[in-house]
């Protein structure tokens, strides 16, 4: 398989780094048939690199004042749904 269609995985590497990738080819398909709550209807990707290029931009772009991202969020959200189910990678205060 070619990393252009990659499907979307996160993993934690050898050296201790939390990785996230999507290949281009499967973000512009995610993008061609996504629901994203608008009245915009299907997208047409012309530029799947381009597209990329565009959405990392999104994900890292402060949403608020306090420095905030999508992407920081979605991190938040996630580090609360691991906490949730019972990571043992956490100890709770108190506990």
């Amino acid at each position: 398989m070619k990393r252009r269609n990659k499907p979307l995985t996160a993993r934690v590497t050898r050296d201790g780094v939390l990785t996230i990738e999507i290949g281009v080819e499967t973000l512009a398909h995610a993008a061609k048939y996504g629901d994203f709550g608008t009245d915009l209807g299907g997208v047409e990707v012309t530029s799947p690199r381009v597209l990329a290029i565009d959405v990392a931009t999104a994900l890292r772009d402060e949403l608020g004042e306090d420095g905030s991202t999508i992407l920081t969020q979605a991190l938040d959200r996630a580090i609360g749904a691991a906490i949730e189910a019972g990571s043992d990678g956490v100890r709770l205060e108190g506990e």
